[in-house]
């Protein structure tokens, strides 16, 4: 999916394995999710 090879993939998995769309969300948790992901790939 085009990823660098320092970022943290499963910050995309689960969004990517399942069938749905963007609706499906709460925007509260895509903030959360976006976030998260952020943290974690400035960490590492």
């Amino acid at each position: 999916i085009g990823l660098s090879a320092s970022t943290i993939a499963s910050s995309f998995g689960r969004a990517i394995s399942e069938n749905k769309e963007l609706s499906d969300y709460r925007p509260e948790d895509i903030s959360l999710s976006l976030l998260r992901m952020i943290s974690y790939n400035i960490g590492q």
